[in-house]
């Protein structure tokens, strides 16, 4: 599957996350706390609260610590689902996709799409995964467009203009 969603009450906790294969966006629900994490250098320190979204880039170890008890939906997005949306929009194929490392912000389209695939993802009803497809593809360009930095492959020596950029072209 190209998305998966878990919701988790912790207590104030001090903890190394492994490297992750996948993208993670945390929803905050419930909860306000000081929040310290490091991901590759200094440490950034926010105060976190419902409404609020951190995302956190694949393949890297980070540290988290914070006092209060929360409770936090995390979505996590395989490297595939951003990159063929990546490909499609931009008509090419995408070599690689990054997400920033963002420990808050304040997005309401994030905060919202995160709270619609949990909201489908605790019910049975017709076409919940096309929903939760739509949605995650929804929210896959969103981060595109904001919080993301797309490697395109090295153009080569003779290479024709993409399907795209004749459209441009030619309009």
């Amino acid at each position: 599957s190209n998305v998966s969603l878990r919701t988790y009450r912790y207590q104030g906790q001090d903890v190394i996350v492994p490297a992750l294969s996948d993208f993670m966006l945390v929803s905050y629900r419930d909860g306000v706390t000081p929040m310290r994490r490091r991901f590759e250098g200094a440490w950034k320190k926010e105060t976190l609260s419902p409404g609020a979204t951190s995302l956190l880039t694949r393949a890297q170890h980070a540290h988290w610590a914070w006092d209060a008890p929360l409770t936090v939906t995390h979505l996590y997005l395989a490297p595939s689902l951003l990159s063929g949306i990546a490909s499609e929009a931009l008509d090419c194929h995408v070599t690689d996709v990054q997400l920033a490392d963002v420990l808050r912000t304040d997005d309401p389209v994030l905060t919202s799409m995160v709270e619609a695939i949990a909201a489908e993802a605790g019910q049975v009803g017709m076409g919940g995964a096309l929903f939760v497809e739509s949605l995650s593809r929804a929210l896959g360009v969103h981060l595109l467009r904001r919080y993301a930095s797309i490697r395109l492959p090295a153009p080569r020596a003779g290479q024709k203009l993409s399907p795209a950029e004749m459209r441009r072209i030619r309009d």
